[in-house]
């Protein structure tokens, strides 16, 4: 009697295990979280996973979940479109520049070689490709 108890209780109840995490702040300010140690400054944290959770809350109505999601994927969007058009005039800036350089730490100008230049067209229209879908 006693086993089927227990057995019925911890099969109704979720069971909680840990991960090792990593932590990374990049010089930027970026926090970025892996599975692996990203530099020698990465920051073990551990993270408690419970296996039989669901992925949505019980206490949010089911209709808050949709806008919520509607809005994330409405700025989604927006961010996209964005960098379409930044894409886009990359681009065409590329293409109607011919004497193109970048600006060195000095201040001086550093003119780019022709296949420097084909390079960055390339990249850009690897960009807009990804981003212009």
């Amino acid at each position: 009697m006693r086993f089927l108890l227990l057995t019925l209780l911890l099969s109704g109840s979720a069971v909680a295990q840990t991960a090792a995490m990593y932590r990374t702040v990049s010089t930027d300010g970026t926090v970025t979280f892996s599975d692996l140690p990203l530099s020698d400054d990465s920051e073990m944290i551990t993270v408690l996973v419970r296996s039989g959770a669901t992925t949505s809350n019980s206490s949010q109505p089911a209709g808050r979940a949709a806008e919520e999601q509607a809005v994330v994927d409405a700025a989604a969007a927006e961010q996209a479109a964005a960098n379409c058009a930044a894409a886009r005039d990359s681009l065409q800036s590329l293409a109607a520049s011919n004497r193109l350089y970048r600006v060195l730490p000095s201040g001086e100008r550093q003119f780019l070689s022709n296949e420097e230049i084909t390079a960055a067209r390339a990249v850009a229209e690897g960009q807009v490709a990804e981003w212009c879908q």
